[in-house]
């Protein structure tokens, strides 16, 4: 699916405005929806509240910043980017991918298993009160 983004992308490409702005609805989305992928696979796996989980998750989606800020700079920056724009595009990314992600969390928890959330209460209780013993 990346891969074939990226091709797609390649190919209608242009340096206006908005096509940068296409570009990072485009891969905040693509972002979101690999988070989502994931979130599933997991949930599928009955894994969703393990801790090594979470940071398969932070990985791919750190990896994922990493690769299209790669593709955004090569493409649009003429190979070179500041700190600054560096940290820009990855809020941007990161606010169209978390939009994504919050409507899937909040569909999931609403109409699919709503009992998760007391799963990971119930997880954190029992982890402060051996921390406290």
């Amino acid at each position: 699916i990346l891969y074939l983004t990226f091709l797609l992308f390649m190919e209608n490409r242009q340096k206006d405005p908005t096509t940068k702005t296409k570009f990072l609805l485009n891969q905040g989305a693509l972002i979101g929806l690999a988070l989502v992928a994931v979130s599933v696979l997991f949930y599928l796996l009955d894994m969703q509240t393990n801790s090594a989980a979470s940071w398969v998750t932070y990985v791919a989606f750190a990896g994922l910043l990493f690769w299209s800020s790669n593709v955004y700079r090569d493409q649009y920056l003429g190979g070179y980017m500041t700190y600054g724009q560096s940290v820009g595009l990855a809020f941007r990314l990161s606010t169209f991918a978390g939009i994504i992600l919050g409507f899937y969390f909040y569909m999931f928890l609403e109409f699919v298993d709503a009992s998760l959330v007391d799963e990971a209460l119930e997880q954190t209780y029992n982890s402060l009160q051996e921390r406290v013993e």
